[in-house]
């Protein structure tokens, strides 16, 4: 299947074999911290958690708002297409030094996202090397738990907005 606009494209990330182990590091380190800052209604990208469970539910909620409340309902869905290249680096470093990560944890966070380089072929060609300046790399271990962390934030901020009385 070829892409059929500029916004299929994937890019591929090749990075070398020493970030890829300290990702991996990093990734073993902050998930034995997970089971206390991920909420437990959170299921994608954890272990012994399934993403279908959350989906089941939303259909079986969607079902029971069927029948009428006096109080009325609401359903949000957010559309999470390509977020892993909308995530801000400087944010992310902010929340993991407000969820009380050390200054030295969050360097190897830094130094394991903002050190690969990025090259587009062009007719099989290498036409120069950039760097990013924000976005997670699809394939790394890091970045699903780097995706939630800032996401649970605005699940607290949602859960707080909905279940306060007016």
């Amino acid at each position: 299947m070829s892409p059929q606009s500029w916004s299929e494209f994937r890019p591929i990330s090749l990075c070398y074999v020493t970030n890829k182990i300290l990702s991996k590091l990093v990734y073993t380190k902050i998930s034995q911290a997970l089971p206390d800052l991920i909420s437990p209604s959170q299921s994608g990208f954890m272990p012994g958690r399934l993403i279908a469970d959350n989906i089941l539910l939303a259909q079986e909620m969607t079902h029971h708002l069927d029948m009428r409340h006096s109080k009325g309902n609401l359903i949000l869905k957010l559309d999470m297409s390509k977020t892993y290249d909308r995530v801000k680096w400087k944010i992310l470093y902010a929340i993991l030094e407000k969820m009380g990560f050390l200054a030295r944890f969050i360097a190897l966070i830094k130094h394991a996202i903002e050190h690969c380089w990025f090259t587009i072929l062009v007719n099989g060609e290498p036409s120069g090397f950039f760097k990013c300046s924000s976005g997670l790399r699809q394939g790394d271990p890091i970045s699903p738990v780097l995706f939630i962390l800032p996401q649970m934030l605005y699940l607290d901020d949602l859960t707080t907005f909905f279940h306060t009385e007016s």
